[in-house]
Parts: structure tokens; sequence; C-alpha cells
């Protein structure tokens, strides 16, 4: 079982490093009753120090102290049940875990990876100089070195280059760490703008009387509402944007410009444990949808606030919707088969693996057994004695230790009758 845990480990822990979300994740919600909220999140850099378990990395944020304990997973090529002390100053890292709110990392999955390994940064562009990029990031500013190998790409320009980049845009860039933590661009493109009707998910900061900024995985975004922006505040009857606070999780959807703020037609501010769920419609029941999902069928309710989206059908609502349609509804889970949704939207069947990575909430804990509501609906998971745990500020973690609604992410493999056997079971914080 170790070895095929250690299996698992290995061909997940670069999707989950490396993604294409830059130095960290999206931020989700926190219950009022528990500690400060913890941000999910990726952070990659090289080892400065090494001050017994926790790290001191150089990165293009600058250094970031990553914390690591017993329970933290590390692959270290050619070293068997490798660890923190397998490291040394230098070693180019990426990590997997959250940030806490004094912006340490805590780390439950480590990698030492090549010098050469390709990451990505992405924010809004501040300005140019002689060489160099100054961005906006979702953890601060960082600089960007280019060179006359950079590969430029800004759309509908023809050999692109520095000087085609307009400050204001949002920027990929993709390249190597030099032993000081910075970036040295390959790769630097103009982000895609997100199409009209797209949602877009993060922390609301300095909320005001026409509009906010939008804390997301890209940088700081500004939202702009007015007469015919809609909201949805849960408790607030006929909310406004000065029903907004300081750090809610919001939900925006709008048109976004490069250069310019997203003009929202509809803002929501997401209740706590946020999901979503996919599935295919089985048929209609009252004010909702039956939809079949891994996991068995799900009734997905709904109200006069929810959102429809169709591709290709304007102002679209649950009559247009039909048998057999794939569809993904963002809520909450009300029990283990029934979700409240704010939004369901029609998508395109996505092939499932053998061996996965999947993650959501704990709806459920009963003996070997964690009843997890992920994005492909209720999902059974089989925890046995090989199964390691990883619970923050636990030593020796079990299933005692995991509580409903807990954020978990569980690595593992499929089985016939759709339940997950998991080799892996990581809380990811307290988001």
């Amino acid at each position: 079982m170790r070895v095929r845990l250690w299996l698992i480990a290995g061909l997940t822990t670069v999707a989950l490093l490396f993604g294409a979300v830059g130095i960290v994740a999206a931020q989700v919600g926190e219950p009022a009753d528990r500690e400060p909220a913890r941000r999910s999140g990726r952070a990659y850099g090289v080892v400065e120090r090494i001050n017994g378990r926790p790290l001191v990395l150089a990165t293009p944020v600058g250094s970031v102290s990553a914390l690591t304990d017993d329970n933290t997973v590390f692959r270290v090529p050619g070293v068997e049940e490798s660890g923190v002390g397998d490291l040394v100053a230098g070693d180019y890292v990426g990590l997997a875990g959250w940030w806490d709110e004094g912006e340490v990392f805590h780390a439950f999955v480590g990698a030492r990876v090549s010098s050469d390994r390709i990451f990505p940064l992405v924010g809004k562009l501040l300005s140019t100089g002689d060489g160099t990029l100054a961005l906006d990031t979702v953890r601060g500013p960082a600089t960007v070195i280019v060179t006359g190998d950079t590969v430029y790409r800004v759309p509908g320009v023809e050999d692109p280059g520095l000087s085609d980049l307009e400050e204001g845009v949002h920027i990929v860039a993709r390249g190597t760490l030099g032993a000081d933590g910075a970036l040295t661009a390959e790769v630097l493109a103009i982000a895609p703008a997100p199409r009209p009707g797209r949602w877009l998910a993060g922390r609301a900061t300095a909320p005001g009387d026409r509009g906010f900024m939008l804390r997301t995985p890209r940088g700081r975004v500004p939202v702009h509402t007015g007469e015919r922006t809609r909201f949805r505040v849960p408790g607030v009857e006929d909310p406004s944007v000065v029903d907004l606070a300081e750090g809610d999780l919001v939900a925006v959807r709008g048109v976004e410009r490069r250069t310019g703020p997203v003009r929202a037609s509809f803002v929501v501010v997401l209740p706590e444990g946020v999901a979503r769920v996919v599935g295919t419609v089985e048929g209609a029941q009252g004010t909702g949808l039956a939809i079949a999902t891994a996991g068995g069928s799900v009734t997905v309710l709904t109200d006069a606030d929810t959102t429809v989206r169709i591709p290709g059908v304007e102002e679209a609502g649950l009559d247009d919707l039909g048998v057999g349609d794939h569809v993904v509804a963002m809520g909450t889970w009300d029990d283990e088969f029934t979700f409240s949704a704010f939004d369901v939207s029609v998508r395109r069947t996505k092939r499932e693996g053998a061996p996965d990575v999947i993650r959501g909430r704990a709806i459920r804990v009963d003996g070997d057994e964690i009843v997890m509501g992920a994005a492909r609906g209720p999902v059974t998971v089989r925890v046995h004695d090989d199964t390691r745990l990883r619970v923050p500020g636990v030593d020796a973690p079990s299933l005692d230790d995991v509580w409903s609604g807990a954020p978990v992410a569980i690595w593992g493999t499929w089985n016939e009758d759709g339940t997950l056997t998991a080799a892996l079971v990581v809380v990811l914080g307290r988001w």
C-alpha cells in the first residue's frame, strides 16, 4: 500500500503544484465560529534556509515562510520516504497547502524539482522597465525579468514585443526561477478576458457606493455596479452594493474588458460551504431538478434568483433544460441528496479516470467512511488502516478529527460501485 500511496502522490503532485493558476489558488469561505480563514493555495521557490521544519523560500513575490510537520508528504527524486531533512539550501521546490492570516504557508505536499522547471505567475501589469515588468499579483508586487529570448503573445498583434503590453492588462508569465527566486519569463501572454456572462469569484475588498475590488487568483479586479446590477446576499431583502462587507466571498457575473473594470450584472455573496455538483438531468421536480451523479440521484433546488445558463440560449430558464443535459450547479449541500443552487449551467461531460484526486466538503463522517460533497456529486470514500490522514494542528489524526463541513482533498482509486478507496485524506485548513 505504501508503494501505491507514493505512486498516487507522484502522479498528482505535478498537477496539484504547477497548474496554470499562478502562485496561489482561489480563496473560499470560512465558518464564522471557527478560527481565522486559511486560503488554500500553492507556493514555489528556491530554498534560502531551513530552520528545522520551517522552510524559507525565495519566490517571485519575496521570501515566504513555509511550515511542515510529520504529516507533510515530500517527493525528493532518488530518496525513499523523503522528508524536509532531505532538502538543502538552493533546492527548487513546489508546495501545496494553505495560507494563514499571518501570511505563513502551511505545506501538506512538497516536491523538489529541477532548476529548469517552468513556473507560472499571474498578475496585473503595473509598469515596464529596462528588461523588467512590475506585476500586481494576489500575493503582492512581483518583478518579472524579460530577455531577448522572451516570447510575447498579444492578441491581434503580429510579432509583438514588450512595448505592446499596456499597463492594466492581466499578464500570464511562464518561466524559470533564478537563485534569488526572481522569475525570468520565457513566455509573456495577455490573459484572455472572460466571456460575457462568465463568473468570477474572490474576496470583496474596499466596497463602496459604486462597486468594489475583487481579489482573485489573477490579482485585484475592479468591479463596477449600477442600477441594473442584481445582488443576492443571504438574509438581506432587496440587497444592494452597500450590503457587501469587507472580505465577503462573492461571485460576480458580468463583462470584463482587458483594460477596464468588470461591469457586473449579478453579484452573489456566497453562502458558507459553497460547492458545486455535476450530473445529468433526469427530470424536473417542482422548482428544482433531479440529476444523476456518480454518487446517486441528487435533487437540485432553485428559486427565482437562480441563474440558468445554456450555450446559445438567451435568458435561459429551467424549462430550457432537457433530460440528458449535463449540468454544473453552484450552491450548497443541504444534505447528501439535496443541493440548493444559485447557478445552473450546461456543460460538456468529462471523462472519469481510475486514479483520481477529488476535492469538496465532508457531509458525513461515519465509521470508516466519509460521505463527501464533491463536484461530481456525493461520493462515499472508504478509509482503511493504510490510509494516511492529514489534519492541521493534529499530530496523529484519525477520522474523529474530520468534522462535518470540513474542506478535504482525497487521493485514491475509484471502485466499480462508484466509491473511492482513499490512500491519503487531507483536511485543507479551514476555508
